[in-house]
């Protein structure tokens, strides 16, 4: 049977404490603890005035709880921020990586075109060859029928790459509609901090941001 050991909590900021905390620790660090010894002592000394006393600790406990608002916020900035950065780095990524196929496709299919147009050539050539010379003997006759048996081999093999060229170059299309789809996403978070930041943003990270993606907007418009 498992033991569920309810969390505890710092008494000043309510952060749940480490498991390896010793018992007796009530605080999380020097500061809560401090905090919490200042606030005793002001409730010490405004102990006379009941109803200023009830207002200051109502204050300051919304004070709290505005820091703890705080502190969320801004770790839910930083996630926002490292996924926005990391769609930002495997869009560079993918773009490049389809350019870098898509130009490696183009020569490859043009380069296995023309071995194509040359083999049509040579085939041509040998069957003309082949009824011009229907009468010659029999070791002429041998000698075609192998180079048209090796020459139709290659065609076919090239035939065979043309294909598989062809499927590979509708994966790239493919993969470019996925990249797409990547982009579309980025300019929505973009869009959604430069509203949230009016435009004007405070920290660097969200400035490159921002600035990153007025540059791709210019270049659509291009």
């Amino acid at each position: 049977m498992v033991t569920q050991i309810s969390a505890r909590l710092c008494k000043a900021c309510e952060e749940q404490l480490p498991d390896v905390t010793p018992k007796q620790q009530k605080y999380c660090s020097l500061t809560c603890r401090e905090r919490m010894k200042k606030r005793r002592q002001r409730f010490k000394r405004e102990a006379t005035d009941t109803s200023e006393f009830r207002r200051l600790r109502v204050v300051d406990q919304q004070f709290d709880q505005l820091q703890v608002e705080h502190r969320k916020l801004r770790k839910r900035l930083e996630a926002r921020d490292l996924k926005i950065r990391r769609l930002q780095h495997a869009l560079q990524r993918a773009e490049y990586q389809v350019e870098a196929a898509a130009s490696e496709q183009a020569l490859r299919t043009r380069a296995v075109r023309d071995e194509l147009s040359m083999s049509q050539s040579q085939v041509a050539t040998l069957k003309r060859n082949w009824s011009v010379r229907s009468v010659a003997d029999d070791e002429t006759v041998t000698k075609l029928r192998s180079d048209l048996a090796t020459v139709t081999a290659e065609y076919n093999e090239l035939a065979t790459k043309y294909q598989q060229l062809t499927a590979a170059a509708k994966s790239a299309a493919e993969e470019r509609k996925n990249l797409q789809g990547i982009v579309r996403q980025w300019d929505y978070l973009c869009k959604r901090l430069h509203v949230a930041t009016k435009g004007r943003p405070r920290n660097d990270s969200d400035k490159k941001i921002l600035a990153a993606w007025s540059q791709f907007r210019r270049r659509v418009r291009k």
